[in-house]
């Protein structure tokens, strides 16, 4: 009785305008029979409950009209819905549903938008599936609403609570099987969905179906929440203490203590309000007995909804979506194939309950098995008619082939003829072309071959002046230490110590007679040495006074012109009297370094340049004919390389004319390669369609027999197709009845 007030309570009374007292009387039949009639099982017991309730009807409220209810009087369901048209979807309101057809466009507008986001269903709304969703949708919307679906599978449960949950704009939640999933993880699982239908207001339902029922602890933790709204010891005592803190706000706000007790308190409340189960259960098999026997809770405390065996109307309109896409030869012949869907399926199941009655044992024939017959008719009458269409097509072309040879073979021949005389030409083009190309050839390879000899000349050359000039730089190599000796005699020289020397008015022995040999070795090269017409310094120019005014009159002039004598030497700028002359000074006793240490430091460095220095020039003396014939062969490899680079740039004209030609000569070889292949294709066709003709002229008869037979068996492949899958998705169930049982569907005629 509570259930039934607490129906009446969920309408507005502007909404479900009570002032019209058979508004009223309505909303108590449809919640009378929501509460009662909804946990019958059988048909006969619906029946009886709704003989009932018209009869009670009748007596309390006799002025106000009930028949059109009833039976085969009913022209419209009887139904109240959150949700009656589209201006309802934004500002639900509890109230009669006036069309089912408004009805209808509501809903799918919301299946539409709910397959924009989400795995698209494909479903069929016809009367029976919105009367389903109005009663699941009038559950999630009751504080605490639990709902328990029941019927066999692919009656569409879980579709239609996916889609009621969506037009209630609640979160679906379910849970994930897998291998490895256990109590834990379904306690974990649990806790999400309290935390966010308790902490975040959000309404939450949750669908678990018997599949999912892998442990049968999941039903105590689902029993306890049906029957309390909580689940004992699902939190620990520290998770208890932080969702109560969680909504501590608002628990002040609800003018509650601030307590942690008053806070959990109210954190249940809110779960109890905001989580909706919804249970999926099919009732074949003892599993669903059992379960509701061990769990009473499943059955207290939920609305059930028994989903009954589709009518003959949904069987319709389902047929009508499946089959709208497929091609009939008439809108009556698809009338009629529609029409034949459910009624094939109504003796199927009137058989098995025939069946069940006779022979006491169960045959089931579920909607699963209705939609598997219409899926295999449009697979078995689609393949059946592309395969007629591809074999029709594959004797049309083959007609059509033989048609054209015959047609073709009198202009090949001709065509034929043309191109054999068109492939002699190109042969003959291209022979000629290959002569010129034979010829050039000769002339390129003897050039070549003078080149070679060109190269190998210049090559022989090139590697004796590369001896020439590694011998000359042998010998100019081991002079190395005496150049280095020489430079580090001249870094030892001191400008301040040459100096001094200018003052000696008579220097110690043997000084002067470096500065003498000084003064022989630089004469001609500083113009203030006085020599001879033939080079040599006069005595009195090797002086002491001549050699300090030449020599000592500019000190920094002397140390250059001394570093820069090397180079001189190496320039030819020296005159070779000088060495000549200089060579008796050489052999004088104290004519050494550690001689003149003893007396003047200059004077040592001196004598070592100029030991150094005419020991280079005597190694240079020794390298220089070398030199001059390397000069010789580099001049003669210039000639051969000039001589070389002739010949070669005459060999790469003629190469370049050679690639001319062999290009040429491929191109027209191609062109005549071409020209034969097509004159032999031509030949090979001409040849194999005379053959085609001859073989096959009296193929084209039967083939076009077979078209026509073909075409005439396109139109029956309807009903063939239509007969084959009622009997392939139906005959699994029939091939266990008697023959008394199958005989009524082979002798159907419809």
């Amino acid at each position: 009785m509570a259930s039934v007030f607490g129906g009446l309570l969920l309408a507005h009374p502007q909404v479900a305008q009570f002032d019209m007292p058979d508004r009223i009387v309505f909303l108590w039949i449809h919640e009378s029979e929501r509460t009662y009639g909804d946990r019958l099982v059988c048909e006969s017991d619906i029946l009886r409950f709704r003989a009932i309730l018209q009869s009670t009807a009748k007596k309390a409220f006799p002025v106000v009209g009930t028949a059109h209810l009833w039976g085969d009087q009913a022209t419209i369901p009887l139904c109240f819905s959150h949700f009656r048209d589209v201006a309802t979807l934004d500002y639900p309101a509890y109230g009669l549903v006036e069309d089912i057809n408004t009805l209808r466009n509501c809903f799918e507008r919301v299946l539409r938008d709910y397959n924009e986001f989400h795995p698209a269903m494909d479903l069929v709304l016809f009367r029976d599936a919105l009367l389903h969703v109005a009663r699941i949708t009038r559950t999630i919307f009751q504080p605490g609403g639990h709902i328990l679906l029941v019927g066999v599978g692919g009656s569409g449960k879980q579709s239609l609570a996916r889609l009621s949950t969506h037009i209630c704009g609640h979160v679906l939640m379910r849970i994930c099987i897998t291998s490895s999933y256990g109590l834990g993880d379904f306690r974990l699982d649990l806790q999400s969905m309290f935390t966010r239908s308790g902490t975040k207001m959000e309404g939450v339902v949750f669908l678990c179906t018997d599949s999912q029922i892998i442990n049968e602890k999941f039903l105590v933790y689902l029993n306890d929440l049906l029957a309390s709204g909580s689940i004992p010891d699902l939190f620990s005592k520290d998770e208890r203490d932080n969702l109560a803190s969680m909504v501590e706000g608002r628990a002040k706000a609800a003018d509650l203590p601030a307590d942690t007790a008053s806070c959990w308190e109210y954190f249940l409340t809110q779960v109890r309000a905001n989580l909706h189960i919804a249970v999926c259960f099919s009732p074949v098999g003892p599993d669903f007995g059992t379960y509701a026997k061990r769990f009473p809770a499943l059955i207290s405390g939920t609305t059930i909804d028994w989903f009954q065996r589709w009518p003959d109307d949904a069987l319709q309109s389902i047929a009508e979506k499946q089959l709208g896409s497929i091609e009939f030869k008439s809108p009556a012949l698809r009338s009629a194939i529609e029409k034949f869907m459910p009624v094939s399926f109504e003796m199927a199941t009137k058989a098995a309950v025939r069946y069940q009655r006779e022979v006491d044992r169960f045959v089931y024939l579920t909607p699963k098995s209705y939609l598997e017959m219409l899926a295999l008719y449009r697979t078995l009458l689609l393949r059946r008619r592309e395969e007629n269409k591809t074999a029709t097509m594959r004797l049309e072309n083959g007609i059509s082939r033989l048609r054209e040879a015959a047609s073709a073979v009198g202009t090949l021949g001709l065509e034929l003829t043309a191109m054999v005389q068109a492939a002699d030409e190109k042969r003959e083009h291209s022979e000629a072309i290959a002569a010129r190309v034979a010829s050039e050839k000769m002339i390129v390879e003897r050039e070549t071959d003078k080149a070679n000899g060109e190269a190998a000349k210049v090559a022989k050359i090139q590697g004796e002046v590369q001896r020439q000039n590694e011998d000359a730089e042998r010998d100019l190599l081991a002079a190395e230490p005496a150049i280095r000796a020489a430079t580090a005699a001249l870094d030892t020289l001191d400008r301040r110590d040459l100096g001094s020397c200018k003052t000696m008015a008579t220097p110690p022995s043997g000084v002067e007679d470096v500065f003498s040999a000084v003064c022989v070795l630089l004469a001609g090269i500083i113009p203030a040495i006085a020599a001879q017409r033939n080079g040599k310094v006069k005595k009195e120019g090797r002086s002491w006074d001549a050699c300090k005014k030449s020599l000592l009159g500019n000190i920094n002039g002397l140390v250059d012109k001394l570093k820069q004598f090397k180079a001189l030497i190496d320039k030819e700028c020296v005159p070779k009297i000088n060495f000549k002359e200089v060579r008796p000074y050489l052999q004088m006793d104290h004519f050494n370094e550690d001689a003149m240490n003893k007396k003047n430091s200059a004077a040592a460095g001196l004598v070592k340049w100029v030991e150094n220095i005419v020991r280079y020039y005597d190694i240079w003396l020794d390298v220089e004919p070398k030199r001059i014939k390397v000069v010789e062969s580099t001049r003669q490899l210039e000639t051969a390389n000039s001589e070389l680079a002739v010949v070669c740039e005459r060999v790469n004209i003629l190469q370049a004319q050679l690639r001319q030609l062999t290009s040429e000569f491929e191109q027209a070889e191609n062109v005549k390669r071409e020209a034969v292949d097509i004159a032999e294709k031509g030949q090979l066709k001409l040849e194999l369609a005379q053959r085609l003709i001859n073989a096959l002229g009296s193929e084209e008869v039967r083939w076009v027999k077979s078209v026509e037979r073909f075409r005439f068996e396109r139109d029956p492949l309807v009903g063939d197709a239509l007969v084959a899958a009622s009997f392939i998705s139906f005959l699994p169930e029939y091939y266990v009845f008697s023959r008394q049982f199958r005989k009524p569907k082979r002798d159907l005629h419809y």
